[in-house]
């Protein structure tokens, strides 16, 4: 009878040897899933911030060449109108802008200027197609212009583009003449 028993407790000790090591492997595959996952959001996050980044250079940008009180579309209109034989189509254009109540908090630093009340929009590469001229040398039309824009943040960088159409407006009008067409990835 003793020799019975002594193997119903060896074969227990093996059974719970086997629940240990099963419960084991599945703790370790949740804990590393669950490692994988922190990772991956923490990435997304970060993309994400990127993108808002990238996306508030682009609506700032945007809003001085589409308002009409906007500091963009004036210098940008004079350094199409300074190439009037069209040999260029490629222009850097550095530029600051003011803003208002923006947060410092998750803005990189080299974004503001050193009061924090201009945002660093340097450089932005303008691509310009199809552009036009009236018979006095003033901008008539331009088919495309492209807008890119250039993030970076803690070591990764974000590319993001707009394009842009003109038509001069007619005299009169309270408008800049340029149109926003999209927003997209280079």
């Amino acid at each position: 009878m003793n020799g019975k028993r002594r193997a119903k407790e060896g074969a227990s000790m093996i059974i719970a040897l086997i629940l240990l090591i099963v419960f084991l492997v599945i703790g370790t595959s949740v804990l590393t899933a669950a490692s994988a996952s922190v990772g991956r959001a923490a990435a997304l996050r970060e993309e994400k911030q990127l993108y808002y980044f990238a996306r508030s250079v682009a609506s700032t940008f945007t809003e001085g060449m589409t308002d009409l009180w906007g500091t963009v579309w004036g210098p940008v209109n004079k350094m199409l109108e300074a190439d009037r034989e069209g040999e260029k189509t490629e222009y850097s254009y550095h530029c600051t802008v003011s803003v208002q109540n923006l947060s410092q908090d998750g803005v990189p630093d080299d974004f503001l200027s050193e009061d924090g009340t201009r945002l660093n929009m340097e450089p932005v590469a303008l691509t310009a197609e199809g552009v036009r001229f009236d018979e006095n040398g003033t901008l008539y039309s331009v088919g495309k212009l492209t807008a890119a824009f250039h993030v970076q943040y803690k070591s990764r960088d974000y590319q993001l583009v707009a394009e842009y159409t003109y038509q001069k407006p007619e005299d009169g009008d309270a408008e800049t003449g340029w149109t926003l067409v999209k927003y997209g990835r280079p």
